[in-house]
């Protein structure tokens, strides 16, 4: 299946640095399945590294400065504002989670969680280097809790490289299973984003008709 998948990437665009970089900045795939896949175009651990982490993390500004304004922007057309309320709703409750976690581990002073702990809750739902969990939610949910820019964009960041360090490793220990390890993450790709666009789906229409 690598195989398969580093011919038709390079259909594509013929330079493998380039295909790296491109193939990180799409979300859910980001730097986690760019890796394997850069592996499998036999780049070195540090080029497998080093490209998917500057694909994967050129979005990340972008997204902490735009990504409200722009579902603000979507709310006010007509035919996008239920999806656009469907976004904004699930990456609200992505942000609560984090703050449960953080009120679990007895973070919580005065009733309110600090900035600090904020910014460590996203900084460990970006290092996990699973679907669904890198710079693209990390940033949404950053945003969702309020922290500014500066601190925001270091956290998620770090939580990216640690990521990106994480699945390096694995590629390295694991070399000769690489088409597994492609195979399954991409398999878990499909199954999240079927589910995702069917649930934004259902949620749009129930938002539409309320």
């Amino acid at each position: 299946m690598t195989e398969v998948i580093v011919e038709f990437a390079r259909s594509f665009i013929e330079n493998d640095y380039i295909t790296i970089i491109f193939i990180s900045l799409l979300p859910i795939i980001e730097l986690r399945g760019a890796i394997p896949i850069a592996f499998g175009m036999e780049m070195s651990a540090l080029n497998s590294l080093l490209f998917a982490y500057i694909g994967s993390s050129f979005v990340i500004p972008f997204l902490l400065l735009l990504l409200r304004p722009i579902l603000n922007a979507c709310k006010k057309i007509k035919f996008f504002a239920s999806l656009a309320q469907a976004l904004e709703d699930m990456f609200a409750k992505k942000a609560t989670k984090v703050i449960a976690k953080q009120e679990a581990k007895g973070h919580k002073i005065n009733g309110e969680i600090s900035t600090k702990y904020k910014l460590f809750g996203v900084l460990g739902f970006v290092a996990i280097p699973l679907p669904l969990t890198g710079v693209w939610t990390g940033s949404a949910i950053a945003v969702f809790l309020d922290i500014k820019f500066l601190p925001s964009l270091i956290v998620i960041l770090l939580g990216n490289l640690c990521a990106g360090i994480i699945m390096t490793l694995l590629c390295l220990f694991f070399l000769n299973s690489i088409d597994v390890i492609l195979t399954v993450f991409l398999s878990i790709v499909v199954i999240i984003l079927v589910s995702y666009v069917i649930s934004l789906f259902i949620k749009s229409r129930k938002i539409s008709k309320a």
